[in-house]
């Protein structure tokens, strides 16, 4: 369900993940996947201002999330969730909630979101960073390093970066009318870019403090296992199979996915074929065949594959079709 307030901003309900990535394609172009059972209720609301995006993202429920940062953009991930939860996993690295995480560089990457988990993205051109005047050097040094960089806030910090990008992402602020419109939104951003630096600089105090946080070997097998699952259209029905075309060790990659995404390499393509056949269904609900659907996803029978869907969707393929 999407809600448009105003030009800048819009707000979307989304209870497919495919839904969510088709809608979003632009923005990270890579696979969803929903990682644990359950009917699925993601909310997400999109600024676009000039030079800069800002989308606020909550789930119910455990996402995957893989996609390719564009040319030309900074990406600032902010985690403010005040209940206390799981870490979020960012190419290998645990992100705690009231962590700014800054990515620059066209890379492919995936972020893992536990349940009950909420973050706020800033994108921001570079130009816009470069021509800003307030701490622009100590922004750009950290936003152009070839590597993702994870910043740990204070809380009384957090709460005020959280706090500006709410008031951003209400209908009153995004769409200011009248003569002052376009002063109101450069004053907006030139604020959001202030309150970076500020967090930038206390970020970089508490990591020096506690040391940067690394990525595993595990997270590049999991990624490499990923990029090949998304762009294959029929999947194995087994991990031997898509170790054995890989030419991976089973069992390492087996402890690589326990120990990045939390379950076994089978279960997360299993999860994928699941996820794409809802999508299918809910796309195609007017002419789809369950029996079809489940042959195209590597299901033996429509029986197995209603089977693993009513398991973790809660519901009947059937009951999407209607």
């Amino acid at each position: 369900m999407l809600k448009v307030f105003s030009p800048h901003l819009a707000r979307y309900s989304f209870t497919d993940v495919g839904q969510y990535a088709a809608a979003f394609h632009q923005h990270f172009g890579g696979e969803v996947v929903q990682l644990d059972p359950g009917e699925l209720e993601l909310d997400v609301a999109l600024l676009q201002l000039p030079g800069m995006v800002i989308t606020s993202l909550k789930t119910n429920r455990s996402l995957s999330l893989e996609g390719t940062f564009h040319r030309g953009w900074t990406s600032f991930v902010l985690s403010p969730n005040r209940v206390q939860t799981e870490p979020a996993n960012w190419c290998g690295v645990d992100v705690d909630a009231n962590t700014l995480s800054i990515s620059h560089p066209v890379r492919e990457h995936y972020y893992r979101l536990p349940a009950h988990w909420h973050d706020i993205q800033i994108m921001v051109t570079d130009d816009l960073l470069r021509n800003a005047d307030i701490a622009s050097d100590a922004l750009l040094d950290q936003a152009l390093v070839p590597q993702h960089a994870h910043l740990p806030l204070s809380a009384p910090h957090a709460r005020r970066l959280t706090r500006q990008l709410h008031e951003l992402l209400t209908p009153a602020a995004a769409d200011p009318i009248g003569a002052q419109c376009d002063q109101q939104i450069t004053a907006l951003r030139e604020q959001l870019i202030e309150e970076l630096a500020r967090a930038i600089e206390v970020g970089e105090i508490n990591r020096n403090a506690a040391g940067p946080l690394q990525s595993t070997r595990h997270s590049h097998l999991v990624m490499d296992v990923m990029a090949s699952v998304r762009n294959q259209i029929d999947l194995p029905a087994t991990a031997e199979q898509l170790c054995e075309d890989m030419g991976l060790n089973q069992w390492r990659v087996q402890r690589s996915f326990r120990k990045v995404l939390g379950i076994s390499p089978y279960q997360y393509l299993l999860r994928v074929r699941l996820n794409r056949a809802r999508s299918d269904l809910l796309r195609d609900s007017h002419s789809a065949r369950i029996t079809d659907i489940a042959t195209t996803h590597g299901f033996a029978s429509a029986s197995e594959f209603s089977r693993h869907y009513k398991r973790f969707f809660g519901e009947s393929p059937s009951s999407t079709l209607r």
